[in-house]
């Protein structure tokens, strides 16, 4: 172990070159960069919360979740345990992050983002109300969050309520016309009323936004299937596996994937 006087000028180097790698978009090399940090001052906060976040950037949530759990942390930001909270919930911890949330709100009660992450982690317990009821008071002091709005439509959806659903939606779009996952959530509650083509146009909105973000693409699948829409349902049923988590592809995708293609070939057959 380096004594720790000298840790924080072993550190510095790294750290700087661990931070120039980032912002390059060289995010790999960042982390190696940063545990680099961990094996000099394991106990460093600052590079425990910068690796946290950049692991949760690369989808790597259960390594954010052990490096941000460290304790007894040196210079640690007020942030970690919040990071800390969203990587428990992205890993589907939901007693740890809603115990580590409501810390957080003990400390900071106007933190909007930790609510909001609480909300989230009661909505992913299936405690709908409860959800509710937290992204209410993010909206009691700030009506213009379209992201509490946003979270509020998914909230009621998940209890069943679509039209208040559609309603929060519209009303996170009103704050924030161009917020995708909005519209996409717009989509779905149109989708369960079977308002398949006012959701697909909420879909296309969607994917225009953030073309990039596979379960935009699966809705888009699965609406111009119901819609027999085969080619265009396997094109974006691809895009949903180009751009998602390499080898997470659940049993339904692949089921909806070779019956897509099998309806593709019947068609080519059929000409």
């Amino acid at each position: 172990m380096v004594r720790k006087k000298h840790a924080r000028e072993l550190v510095a180097p790294l750290l700087e070159k661990a931070e120039s790698a980032a912002r390059q978009g060289n995010k790999r090399q960042a982390v190696a960069y940063y545990r680099r940090c961990l094996d000099v001052d394991p106990r460093n906060g600052v590079v425990r919360n910068n690796l946290g976040c950049l692991l949760l950037e690369l989808s790597r949530d259960e390594e954010a979740v052990e490096v941000l759990a460290a304790e007894r942390l040196t210079g640690a930001p007020k942030e970690l345990p919040l990071n800390f909270g969203f990587a428990l919930l992205r890993t589907g911890k939901l007693r740890a992050a809603e115990r580590i949330l409501r810390m957080v709100l003990d400390r900071e009660p106007a933190s909007e983002q930790a609510r909001n992450l609480l909300g989230m982690a009661l909505m992913q317990a299936e405690q709908a109300q409860a959800a509710q009821l937290e992204f209410r008071r993010v909206l009691r002091d700030n009506p213009q969050s379209a992201a509490a709005w946003n979270n509020l439509g998914c909230a009621h959806r998940s209890g069943g309520d679509l039209e208040e659903a559609r309603e929060a939606f519209d009303a996170a779009l009103r704050e924030d016309p161009y917020n995708s996952d909005a519209h996409n959530n717009l989509g779905c509650a149109l989708r369960d009323q079977g308002a398949l083509d006012e959701a697909l146009e909420e879909f296309g909105v969607a994917a225009e936004l953030d073309p990039r973000n596979p379960a935009i693409h699966l809705n888009l699948a699965k609406c111009y299937k119901n819609l027999n829409q085969p080619a265009k349902a396997l094109w974006h049923l691809r895009q949903h596996l180009r751009w998602g988590i390499e080898g997470a592809a659940s049993e339904e995708v692949h089921a909806l994937l070779y019956a897509l293609e099998a309806s593709a070939r019947d068609d080519e057959d059929a000409r």
